[in-house]
């Protein structure tokens, strides 16, 4: 979608909600909706999840006892290609649409399945003391103001297990150019940060990036789709 004008909002505003509220509404609850049209970007994206998460979780060691939650996670598109084929004993889901968690079960039809949170991510409070090994965030975090956006990174990395490989992973859109302002697109007020801004946000939140990879596979056009693993800073190194 085509950039805006407008500056992003230091946090998430009724407005904002409403907006982006409105927006999903109109999308159907299939891959195709979940993905704004571009149902074909599925392969080559969990592709590149599923490297991505066999470089931190190496295959040979078991995910059966492991729990993911799925941030932003619709109808459980990415729940049903990447993380239970990966081999996590249970997703639990967050999305901010009761109707497509309502289809969830349909859809992933799995024992894997756990809990499903409806919650505006801005306000998630993480379960009230649940904890996992991975927080997956994907295509989601760009609908958090910068604020916000420390915040909930602040709260997902308390909520980890601690468990030896335990991490927080972030994929996303991100800006061609390596430093600059967000993008906001005037479809849904969602902001598309450059790589610095993101390190710079958790920075403040106090994580470090412990892997990086660009996404590959995604067609020319689109904003560069970059995967993030974040650990607290205490604890800086995949074991």
């Amino acid at each position: 979608m085509p950039p805006g004008k407008r500056e992003l909002a230091p946090e998430t505003t009724a407005e904002m909600l409403t907006q982006q509220e409105t927006f999903w509404e109109t999308k159907t609850a299939t891959v195709d909706g979940m993905l704004d049209g571009y149902g074909a970007l599925d392969p080559p994206d969990t592709q590149s999840s599923t490297r991505f998460i066999n470089s931190i979780f190496p295959e040979d060691e078991p995910r059966g006892g492991l729990t993911v939650l799925d941030v932003g996670a619709g109808i459980g598109r990415v729940t049903k290609h990447v993380l239970i084929p990966a081999g996590f004993g249970t997703v639990d889901l967050l999305d901010n649409s009761q109707r497509f968690l309502d289809y969830s079960t349909k859809y992933v039809d799995s024992k894997a399945l756990g809990e499903r949170y409806c919650a505006p991510m801005h306000s998630f409070d993480f379960g009230e003391g649940k904890r996992w090994s991975l927080i997956w965030v994907q295509w989601c975090a760009i609908y958090l103001p910068d604020v916000d956006f420390t915040k909930f990174f602040k709260r997902a990395a308390a909520a980890l297990d601690g468990s030896p490989r335990c991490c927080i992973v972030l994929k996303e859109n991100i800006l061609s150019k390596e430093d600059g302002k967000p993008e906001i697109d005037a479809a849904d007020a969602s902001a598309t940060r450059s790589d610095l801004h993101l390190k710079r946000l958790w920075k403040d939140a106090g994580l470090k990036v412990v892997a990086q990879e660009l996404a590959d596979g995604f067609p020319d056009g689109i904003y560069p789709v970059k995967m993030y693993a974040l650990k607290p800073e205490i604890d800086t190194v995949l074991q």
